[in-house]
């Protein structure tokens, strides 16, 4: 009886899924960058991230990129028989704006609403971000080192 249980908690355990992080990608990536942007407007500004991918199948859909402990769609941009652009655009003045109330009685607190952060379950430098993506409905993760650009002021 015993072996029985080891055996299926094994069977469990080396099913799970984990979320690794793919190391050899199904396209290139001819560029990778990050900028910060201002409005023409006071609070107005965000982070805007390109990629320039090469090689990319059909089969192949980006999806989110994480960075700075945010989360954002990637979205198709631009497409060339050779080219590829994806972008995603991080409004960062949402995170100024979060009036939020502190109190010892946490019924005071009602109404307050989290950060739009999330984590990711791995150590990325300053300048890299993830990006997710599906290849057959299989779920892959992958680290990209991004080129900071110049800040860009919209006015």
């Amino acid at each position: 009886m015993k072996l029985v249980i080891l055996f299926s908690i094994g069977i469990i355990l080396f099913s799970c899924k984990s979320s690794k992080l793919d190391t050899n990608i199904p396209f290139q990536i001819k560029k990778a960058t990050y900028q910060y942007w201002t409005g023409g407007q006071p609070g107005v500004h965000g982070i805007k991230i390109e990629l320039l991918l090469a090689n990319l199948k059909e089969d192949i859909t980006l999806q989110d990129v994480y960075f700075k402990n945010r989360k954002e769609k990637l979205y198709l941009k631009k497409s060339t028989e050779e080219n590829t652009l994806f972008t995603a655009n991080f409004n960062t003045a949402k995170d100024q704006n979060t009036d939020m109330i502190l109190h010892d009685d946490p019924k005071k607190e009602y109404g307050n609403t989290l950060p739009n952060k999330v984590g990711f379950p791995k150590n990325i430098t300053e300048n890299q971000c993830v990006i997710s993506y599906l290849q057959n409905n299989k779920e892959y993760f992958h680290t990209i080192n991004l080129i900071k650009e110049e800040n860009a002021s919209y006015q």
